[in-house]
């Protein structure tokens, strides 16, 4: 089960006027700066947390259909299609009717319509191929615990610039960005 990013967001949890303000700087000057640790810190956050905080687009590779299909990256928004290898080797386009998306659960999922039967499939890897919408939204609807860790994390390494600081002990996540990230954090899969 490969995840690939589509259509990235075209911002961030948290802009980089909210950014400068945290951090007591002036923009301008380091803008480019604080956007690549910005970029940065949301990266690992959403990695950690197992989550999209601003809407953008995936594609998740399945080997073959199932039960349900769990969708990585909640909150799930939306499926945009779903394309499968059949027996031939031809891809085709599996026919929404015949599939239910569950957004209200996280992970959100693809469970098969009553009634239904899923297609046979080529026996390949990732002959199933989900595209979906995941994220809070936009900026303005990112939950706020996304954004004070987003925030934190992205002071830490303006703050921190060097990987370790002398006469300090080195942590690999700042206790407070940890903290909120846990409580956002998708579990694992069981």
């Amino acid at each position: 089960m490969g995840l690939t990013l589509v259509t990235a967001p075209t911002t961030y949890p948290v802009d980089l006027d909210t950014l400068a303000d945290h951090l007591r700087v002036v923009r301008g000057p380091e803008d480019t700066l604080l956007q690549a640790y910005l970029a940065a810190a949301t990266e690992v956050s959403q990695v950690f947390a197992r989550r999209q905080f601003v809407t953008a687009t995936y594609d998740q590779t399945f080997d073959e259909f199932a039960d349900f299909l769990e969708l990585k990256r909640p909150p799930l928004q939306s499926v945009t299609s779903v394309k499968y290898i059949d027996i031939d080797g031809a891809e085709q386009t599996l026919s929404s009717s015949v599939y239910d998306v569950d957004t209200s659960i996280e992970p959100g999922c693809i469970r098969l319509a009553w009634n239904q039967s899923w297609p046979s499939t080529r026996t390949t890897p990732n002959a199933v191929t989900v595209r979906f919408v995941a994220g809070y939204g936009t900026t303005a609807q990112v939950a706020p615990t996304a954004k004070a860790a987003v925030l934190l994390w992205t002071a830490q390494l303006y703050e921190h610039r060097e990987p370790v600081v002398i006469n300090e002990i080195a942590r690999k996540v700042p206790l407070s960005v940890e903290s909120l990230l846990w409580s956002l954090r998708v579990p694992d899969a069981a």
